[in-house]
C-alpha cells in the first residue's frame, strides 16, 4: 500500500472539510465523494420547526376561522412563507400567498391593526422568538382579511 498516497488524501479530506464541505471515504476503491454542505444565509429566516409548526396551528386554530395572504418581500422568506402558509391551513384557514412584494420593510407586520390582528401578532411573535407587529393599512391589492408580512430579517 502506498502511505504517501494515502496522507495526501488525508489531507485533501481535511482541507475539504475545513472548508465547508463534507467527505465519505469509500475503502474499496480509495476513493472520495465530496458532498456540498448547504449554508444558509444569515438573512434568510428559516422554515418553522415541528414544535414551531404545531404551537402555531394551534394558537391560530383558536382564533377561529380567517382568511390571511402571506407577503413575501425578499427573496430570503420563502421558506419561512411556504410554512405560514401551511400552518394556516392546517389551522382551519383561507390562504393565499403574494411574492413579490415592493417595499423596503424589515420584519414581520401584521394588517389589520384590530383584535384578531393583534392576536396574530402576538401569536407569531411566541412561536417565532422575533417580534411581530400589528399595523394600521394594507398592502396595495390585498383581497379581505389578514395580511402577514415578511420583510427583511433584523
Amino acid at each position: 500500500m502506498n502511505h504517501t498516497r494515502n496522507l495526501y488524501i488525508i489531507g485533501a479530506a481535511a482541507l475539504l472539510l475545513a472548508s465547508g464541505g463534507a467527505v465519505t471515504a469509500i475503502t474499496a476503491t480509495n476513493r472520495l465523494n465530496v458532498l456540498p454542505v448547504p449554508h444558509a444565509s444569515h438573512f434568510a429566516w428559516p422554515g418553522l420547526s415541528d414544535v414551531q409548526e404545531a404551537d402555531l396551528t394551534s394558537r391560530l386554530a383558536a382564533l377561529g376561522h380567517q382568511d390571511v395572504t402571506i407577503w413575501c418581500r425578499t427573496a430570503n422568506c420563502s421558506d419561512l412563507a411556504e410554512d405560514l402558509q401551511y400552518v394556516a391551513y392546517q389551522a382551519g384557514w383561507d390562504t393565499h400567498s403574494q411574492t413579490p412584494i415592493m417595499g423596503d420593510g424589515t420584519g414581520i407586520s401584521v394588517q389589520p391593526d384590530d383584535a384578531t390582528g393583534t392576536a396574530l401578532a402576538a401569536a407569531l411573535s411566541a412561536t417565532l422568538g422575533v417580534k411581530a407587529v400589528a399595523v394600521h393599512g394594507r398592502p396595495k391589492d390585498a383581497a379581505a382579511g389578514y395580511s402577514i408580512v415578511i420583510g427583511a430579517r433584523e
